[in-house]
């Protein structure tokens, strides 16, 4: 057990190190500090980080996590103004589609993963109204686990 709580420190720490990389375009750097607590907080739920921002040409997958023998494929939607509804409501079939496809390949590539089950989260993010005292933005998260799933797909 101290294994296991020692890498999560571990990825915590990659994971602070990645997030202080400065981003090249300003308007990213909310979504990419949201991405950041989300990672952070799916760690903090026992999770084992796979992947982050797992690139392909089908389309991204924000965060890919393990969970004892299940393969958590997690999207992060960050939304600035709450009147447009939330982040949740953007992960449109379309949307869906590209994430299923892309996690299709990333376990095409990655045969270690092949024998886990898979599952595909939602986390909605959104501004903190309360300030934090240290100039780093807070962001109030919900979690959706099994958001969707893959028979969306038809053949």
């Amino acid at each position: 057990m101290l294994i296991q709580s020692g890498q999560r420190n571990r990825d915590l720490q990659q994971n602070r190190k990645l997030a202080n990389k400065k981003c090249k375009n300003p308007a990213h750097k909310p979504g990419d500090q949201a991405e950041k607590q989300a990672w952070e907080f799916l760690l903090k739920q026992g999770m084992s980080s796979v992947a982050r921002n797992y690139h392909c040409r089908y389309g991204e997958i924000d965060i890919i996590t393990l969970d004892k023998n299940v393969l958590i494929f997690t999207e992060v939607r960050l939304r600035t103004n709450p009147k447009w509804g939330s982040g949740a409501e953007t992960v449109d079939q379309r949307k869906q589609k590209k994430i299923i496809i892309t996690a299709q390949h990333f376990l095409q590539r990655h045969k270690k993963y092949r024998h886990c089950d898979c599952r595909f989260d939602v986390i909605a993010a959104s501004y903190n109204t309360e300030y934090s005292g240290d100039n780093t933005v807070q962001f109030d998260l919900n979690w959706i686990p099994n958001a969707f799933d893959a028979s969306i797909l038809s053949y």
